[in-house]
């Protein structure tokens, strides 16, 4: 979900020739991988469905083709 947020604002941001969507791109990629908000994704996840969001989290790559992220 959140490559492909940043995939859309790149694209239009090229599309459109906007260096203000090119950098809200930047900013969102920033900000969408840094580690204390997926922390903070990932124990809300764990809270909410327990031991099956952590069998998905041991089988599922946390970031789009990186195993062991």
């Amino acid at each position: 979900m959140y490559v492909f947020i940043v995939l859309v604002l790149l694209g239009v941001g090229v599309a459109s020739a906007s260096w203000i969507l090119l950098l809200l791109a930047a900013i969102t990629a920033i900000g969408v991988t840094r580690p204390i908000s997926v922390r903070v994704e990932e124990a809300e996840c764990i809270r909410h469905y327990g031991d099956a969001y952590r069998k998905y989290m041991e089988n599922t790559p946390r970031w789009l083709g990186m195993p062991g992220s």
